[in-house]
This record gives C-alpha cells, structure tokens and sequence, in this order.
C-alpha cells in the first residue's frame, strides 16, 4: 500500500515553520491520524494470524504412506488400489506447496503492511511534534529576578520531574519489583532520553524529550505534593504504555504492580492495571511511577481525584495546578 497523502514530502521542515502555519500544522496532524487508521486497517486484514515461518514439503498424511490391499478382489484389483493411493500422495503434496506459495505471499503482504504501519506512526509523531514545537511558548527573558520556570513562589510547591533512560531488560516480575526499578533506574543516559519537569502528568518520550526514543524506554516519574487538608482518599487512573510492566510507589512503600503489557489505547474506559486508591495523610507526599516500553512508545497519562469514590467524570490530569 503507497500513501496518497502529499503533505507526507514536507515533515522534514515542518518543525522549522513559525507558529502563522499552526491551523496548517493541525490538519497535517488529521491527515496522519487517516494514514494511521488506514494503515491499520491493512495490517489487521493482511495479518489477521501469525504466519508461520516453515511447512514441511515431505508429509503426507499418515494413511497414504502405508497402503493395505487385500488380494481377494484379484492382484489387478489391488494393483489399482495402490496407485489410487500413490497418486493422492502426490496430489497431497501438490496442494501444500501451492499453500507454501500462499503462504510466501501472505507473509509478504503482511511484512508490508508492518512496516507501512510503522511508517504512518512516525509520520504521525513528526506531526504531532510539528505542532508541539509550533505552541511552545518563546523562552523567557534572562532576569535575575525571575524565579524557575514552573515554580510557584512558595515553600514547598508540587513538582512533577520526567526521567527517561535506555532500557533493554525483561518485564517486571511480580515480588520482584525493586530488581525492576533498579535495572530501570541503572540506565545510562544518552541521546533520545531525558530528565525534564511537567506541568502535567501527560507524557510520550518522543515528544517529551524532543525527539526522543520510541524503543527500549524506561520511564522513572516521580510526583511529590501537599496534602494540605486532615487527610483525603485518592484514586487514580493510569493510562500508560508500558510493554513490560511497572510499579507505584507511594512515600517509599509500594501499593501497586504489574507485570503485562500495560496499554490504555487511548480509551478512557480501559484496564487499569496500576489503578490503586489511597489515604493520604496532611503533609507532603511523593508518588512513584517505574514502567518500561520495549516499543513503540505511545502517548500517556495519569488522572486522580479526591474523595469521589473513583467516579470518571470527577477525574482530572495530575498536574502542578490540580495539586497546588
């Protein structure tokens, strides 16, 4: 399948446009998510099994490599017997090569359209980093009055700090969580990674970090805040991409893990494999979050509420002024 959609020949300066070209930007954005969709589309018709790699061309079934024939109807009767079996045999043969062959074709067809569907994600993301780029506000003037980006004037503000690092281990194993976070938090920097504060817990490294990995991620978040009244119960929802699994932490104690492939598909009505509530007590708090995503990197987020006894509609995105 050959994309008709010609706005995929501009990413490579898209990111560069000044921000008069943002409505322009957001419908490349739409383009790319009908390039995703139909990409989808093909790979789910072109792979709707695993393929097999082999099928063995020497077999036939078990009731023709052995022919029994009785010579009470005469030996010409048995005689025409057996090569009514010999020919089954080779008939047999015949059709699983013609299989094989479909087979070949099926696999690909269906390697054609995993790359294609790899192909409209990263389109997709250059896209969506186009537009990010287009938003951000400039950098502020140098003042030797000004306080830290993102930093309220108070003592003890809420803080939300993004770490991400090269990750190649395995998936989390249930009662084996520190050795998770260890390998996770054990990785060495490099280019594709970072460490970086958020206004909100919404994050993808590709965008997070600037053009950041979309493979073998590790992802350390910590959320540290105030719960300023006698004490309250909270309850989260977590909508992450985590392949291999992740933890919470909360004040240093765990409360939740898992060890599957954690993804929301963007759905609000999805599992919430890392979804715990929690009585916090007056004073300050910090909340852990440790995954790990082998590929491909998709978009998350995290939303919590107060005393609303996990009901959706009160949800909101953590974020550094739903906290303050």
């Amino acid at each position: 399948m050959t994309p008709s959609f010609g706005f995929l020949l501009f990413f490579g300066v898209a990111v560069a446009r000044e921000c008069a070209d943002l409505e322009e930007l957001e419908w490349e954005v739409t383009d790319a998510e009908w390039y995703v969709e139909d990409a989808q589309f093909f790979f789910d018709m072109d792979c709707p099994e695993p393929v097999p790699d082999k099928i063995r061309l020497d077999q036939v079934p078990r009731n023709l490599h052995h022919v029994e024939c009785s010579l009470a109807g005469g030996a010409q009767q048995c005689a025409r017997t057996t090569s009514q079996y010999r020919r089954l045999a080779k008939s047999w043969q015949s059709r699983v090569k013609r299989q094989a062959a479909s087979i070949i074709q099926r696999k690909a067809r269906c390697d054609e359209a995993t790359q294609e569907l790899d192909t409209a994600k990263e389109q997709l993301e250059r896209a969506q980093q186009a537009v990010e780029a287009c938003k951000a506000p400039p950098p502020p003037l140098a003042s030797s009055n000004a306080s830290p980006i993102g930093i309220a004037a108070a003592s003890s503000p809420p803080k939300i700090t993004y770490t991400s690092l090269p990750y190649y281990g395995p998936s989390l194993v249930i009662g084996h969580a520190d050795e998770f976070v260890a390998r996770v938090r054990g990785g060495q920097t490099r280019q594709g990674y970072c460490t970086t504060t958020l206004d909100s817990l919404e994050f993808r490294n590709t965008i997070t970090c600037g053009r950041g990995s979309r493979r073998n991620i590790g992802f350390d978040i910590i959320v540290e805040f105030d719960e300023k009244r006698g004490g309250s119960e909270w309850d989260f929802d977590f909508g992450v991409d985590f392949g291999l699994g992740g933890v919470i932490f909360v004040d240093g104690e765990k409360v939740k893990s898992y060890g599957g492939d954690i993804w929301w598909a963007r759905r609000e009505n999805h599992a919430n494999h890392l979804g715990f509530r929690h009585n916090f007590t007056q004073g300050r708090h910090k909340l852990e979050l440790i995954g790990a995503e082998k590929c491909c990197d998709g978009p998350s987020r995290v939303k919590f509420c107060s005393n609303c006894n996990a009901r959706s509609d009160e949800m909101e995105v953590v974020s550094i002024a739903s906290l303050t």
